[in-house]
């Protein structure tokens, strides 16, 4: 006979908007076009550039900066992703060049633009 038993208890500062402070995911960004996909890796000289299968150096730390905006940084080369006209780790951040806005499209996939080098959306 199996018995589940289900308890729960207050956990102080539990709120799930609280818990998102300073929280970090661990991904591997895919890209998809016409031609291939590709993971988005960088290298411990900040060299980045495309994989065709995961590797150490495609798993990538997101962080959360403030709301929509994020950084970028490889887990195994611990440089920030940057970006003036190209794309390149830098070990030092720069707000204007390693910061994203994260956009979450209707179709499930995940756009990151630059906030300073991106394109700007006229209405």
């Amino acid at each position: 006979m199996l018995y589940l038993v289900c308890l729960s208890f207050y956990l102080a500062g539990s709120n799930p908007i609280v818990s998102f402070h300073n929280q970090v995911r661990e991904v591997h960004l895919y890209t998809d076009n016409h031609r291939r996909g590709t993971y988005l890796q960088m290298t411990l000289d900040g060299r980045v550039s495309g994989s065709d299968a995961q590797t150490p150096h495609s798993v990538l730390e997101l962080k959360s900066v403030k709301t929509g905006e994020i950084v970028i940084k490889g887990q195994s080369s611990s440089l920030f992703l940057c970006m003036d006209s190209h794309l390149r780790g830098q070990g030092l951040y720069s707000e204007d060049n390693c910061t994203f806005r994260e956009l979450l499209l209707a179709d499930g996939y995940t756009r990151f633009i630059s906030s300073h080098h991106g394109f700007t959306r006229l209405t």
